[in-house]
């Protein structure tokens, strides 16, 4: 699966015919600020717990990557298999041209979490540490400060949990996965 991740990080982004909006200037910031700003808008305020979180993103932000296509969700439920070839990745909703550590963050930040159990146990399913070295090697980036992006996803997690419990509350969805946020 790294393998793909790494793939798509190395497609040139320039020149596809993609309808995605060019990069800011610091996609990380622009992450940061894009969800603090849904916590405000359910909330009509910042929440404290909220914003030591989002104090360290920004004081601790890495220097803005070299852009690249970035997956957005890079997870186990994203891959489409034919017998145990990956042929794709799916759910690509939160797709962006952004930091490539974003998905790597968030795919270290599941791969030995409960969303995993069982699967980074079965016989030849690497590292994190092994896919980290893999992802390199097939890219050429360093994977660096992972966790920080790892603290990102997180908050990136609790927020989707919280908005998406706000707006059930409200009447504004009835996607039960929220209601008991």
């Amino acid at each position: 699966y790294i393998d793909a991740v790494a793939a798509l990080h190395r497609v040139d982004w320039r020149a596809l015919d993609t309808r995605l909006p060019p990069p800011p200037d610091d996609p990380v910031a622009f992450e940061i600020d894009w969800w603090a700003g849904k916590i405000v808008e359910q909330c009509g305020e910042s929440l404290p717990s909220f914003e030591k979180v989002i104090g360290w993103l920004r004081a601790n932000k890495p220097a803005p990557a070299t852009p690249c296509l970035v997956h957005g969700d890079p997870k186990l439920g994203n891959l489409l298999l034919k017998g145990s070839r990956l042929v794709g990745l799916l759910d690509w909703e939160m797709s962006s041209i952004g930091d490539p550590m974003c998905d790597l963050g968030w795919f270290s930040y599941l791969w030995n979490s409960f969303f995993t159990a069982g699967f980074t146990d079965l016989p030849g399913a690497m590292s994190w540490d092994e896919m980290a070295a893999r992802y390199t090697e097939r890219t050429g980036r360093p994977v660096e400060n992972i966790l920080y992006y790892q603290v990102l996803q997180g908050f990136k997690t609790i927020a989707i949990c919280f908005v998406g419990y706000m707006m059930f509350c409200r009447g504004i969805t009835e996607d039960v996965r929220f209601q008991h946020f």
